[in-house]
């Protein structure tokens, strides 16, 4: 849901708690124990352009119980004359959906979801359909309302809501310029070694190995972290420093994972040891590092790995580190992964 929306919804809300709040010193008004005029609650689908209101969220305005009833009276009808202005927006939209090599997609079912306000006191989501055409087009004209969600689903194919597009506030609806949804063939998923870990990695340039397969940490791993704190000893929370973090795979390679979706991983460009630095003048300067990689092993395996790691533990032991990891041990570039097909026993 676009953020326009959000802001707005803040905005009537401050100045009709104002207003409400000033009436109540007027002679002919009475303070008294303060109540709460609250929205019910509603749900909206997020939209591909990113955040918006949350599903269970609702607006309050705290004023006196009572006043003058006809300075009441225009008070709501001027905030009820706001939420029409926004109930009669025109939300014409025009959208393209094509798959992960720009194909277009027919026959998508496309959910456009309508918010509108149902008074001072409510909101709703108004559902609407079509389908994309055999060129993957699709379109909603004639809508009114506060603001539009569109939510693609099509058997055989995956559509994550978090994904970046085209659509921003500045949008203007064009047919000639659709927004475009990309959608991710399914190939159908391979067994799969999946391993999660928790564990530590020394700030003092200790290496710190990790094992793919059994998900442990070991001297014999695979994946590689290095990371070099300076002060080594700090004080959390207080000021910042500088650190460096080196990611490598014995006998094999790494390469940053920033497709969309992450299930099928390149077959060349690998490299040997990844590095990270962070200043501590840096303006963007942060303790942490999150990052997604494609791996190749040594023995000619793709997968993939997520990677957590806080810089600014205090702890003897070393410092925070999340990884997950996805290993086809066919060889296969396929990494669709699906729990049923997961691999029990860790490989060789």
């Amino acid at each position: 849901m676009k953020n326009r929306t959000f802001l707005l919804l803040g905005l009537i809300v401050l100045l009709l708690g104002i207003w409400w709040f000033l009436g109540s010193s007027s002679p002919d008004t009475q303070r008294t124990p303060s109540t709460k005029l609250s929205t019910s609650q509603h749900s909206v689908s997020q939209t591909p352009s990113g955040s918006g209101l949350s599903p269970n969220s609702s607006i309050s305005v705290v004023g006196p119980a009572s006043v003058n009833p006809q300075v009441a009276s225009d008070r709501i009808s001027t905030f009820q004359a706001v939420w029409n202005a926004e109930n009669g927006k025109n939300l014409d939209f025009y959208g393209e959906i094509v798959d992960q090599n720009g194909q277009p997609v027919a026959d998508v079912d496309v959910a456009g979801n309508v918010l509108r306000a149902g008074g001072i006191d409510s909101t709703k989501s108004e559902p609407h359909k079509t389908k994309s055409d055999a060129n993957g087009l699709f379109r909603f004209e004639g809508l009114r309302g506060m603001d539009l969600g569109i939510v693609p689903s099509k058997v055989g194919y995956e559509y994550d809501l978090r994904l970046p597009s085209n659509w921003s506030d500045a949008y203007k609806a064009d047919p000639n310029n659709p927004v475009i949804f990309t959608m991710w063939k399914i190939q159908g998923a391979e067994p799969m070694i999946h391993t999660e870990l928790d564990s530590r990695v020394p700030y003092d340039g200790t290496y710190a190995t990790f094992d793919f397969f059994s998900g442990m940490k070991s001297d014999v791993g695979a994946l590689i972290i290095n990371l070099i704190r300076n002060p080594i000893r700090i004080i959390r929370s207080q000021g910042h420093f500088d650190w460096t973090v080196q990611i490598s795979v014995s006998g094999g390679g790494l390469v940053e994972a920033t497709d969309s979706y992450k299930n099928l991983a390149p077959e060349n460009g690998y490299q040997p040891t990844f590095s990270f630095s962070m200043p501590k003048d840096d303006p963007n300067w942060t303790q942490s590092l999150t990052t997604t990689f494609y791996v190749h092993t040594a023995k000619g395996q793709y997968g993939r790995v997520d990677i957590d790691l806080t810089t600014d533990s205090v702890r003897t032991d070393g410092t925070g580190i999340s990884i997950e990891a996805w290993i086809n041990p066919s060889g296969s570039r396929n990494l669709e992964f699906d729990p049923k097909k997961q691999i029990k026993t860790p490989a060789p």
